[in-house]
């Protein structure tokens, strides 16, 4: 005859540890995502535009100007999403 002590204590109603699927659950994405997706899109294409305008006029400032707005562009989220622990 079977009681409900002959359940192992693994089952998932018994296990202490929340599953991958609930933690995920609890992640809320960061607020003013995408103020901060379309701020950093701008950075982006202005920084490819100075490049090439530094190209066409052949001017080695405003390539490099364009060439450090395109790169913090892509660096700012590599820098805040490397925090978050995955």
């Amino acid at each position: 005859m079977s009681t409900p002590d002959d359940t192992p204590a693994t089952t998932p109603a018994h296990d202490p540890e929340p599953s991958w699927l609930e933690r995920e659950r609890e992640v809320r994405p960061p607020r003013g995502g995408a103020g901060a997706w379309l701020g950093l899109m701008a950075l982006l294409v202005g920084g490819l535009a100075l490049m090439g305008t530094g190209v066409s006029r052949e001017e080695g400032l405003l390539f490099a100007a364009g060439l450090l707005l395109a790169t913090l562009a892509f660096a700012v989220p590599l820098q805040l999403l490397g925090r978050a622990e995955r």
